[in-house]
């Protein structure tokens, strides 16, 4: 079976789990989306294709946030040293924007507890932000022309 349907079945019954738990119904879920009904039974059943709108509505529905619904259905995080090369190459060109002190996927044993708030940051001088995220984008841009061959340039210098 396709990597991603067999993902999207797991979130599907973790999704379907919580519902549970939380004694909601399918016949309520769609009560309260304005769905046809047996519109949710036939996702959770494979009839239909789930669409994210639709596992959104659902999450909210029965009262979490969507941050929390992924913390159910990922509730390990990878260790720093098994991330994909994408995320990896990601978290390289978006350092420079993050606040200091902040990182990018703590491993689960450095996990904070969740709803925590969040440290107070300090003001942030706007020409200064646009500034560095000037550099970040003409850095990609370099990457990009560097990786397909192409030598133009931008024409203002920004």
């Amino acid at each position: 079976m396709n990597p991603d349907k067999t993902e999207v079945l797991r979130l599907l019954d973790v999704l379907r789990t919580l519902m549970r738990m939380l004694a909601i119904s399918n016949r309520e879920a769609e009560r309260r989306l304005g769905l046809t009904h047996n519109a949710v039974t036939r996702v959770f059943g494979g009839q239909i294709e789930a669409k994210l709108e639709l596992i959104l509505g659902i999450v909210r529905v029965i009262g979490l946030e969507y941050d929390e619904f992924f913390d159910f259905a990922y509730p390990e995080r990878r260790a720093a040293g098994t991330r994909s090369a994408a995320a990896q190459r990601l978290d390289s060109l978006l350092e420079d924007l993050r606040p200091s002190g902040f990182r990018s996927a703590p491993a689960a044993e450095e996990r904070p507890a969740p709803r925590r708030q969040a440290p107070a940051m300090a003001p942030v001088d706007r020409d200064e932000l646009l500034k560095d995220l000037r550099k970040v984008v003409r850095e990609v841009l370099g990457e990009m022309e560097a990786g397909s061959g192409a030598t133009s340039k931008p024409e203002n210098g920004d």
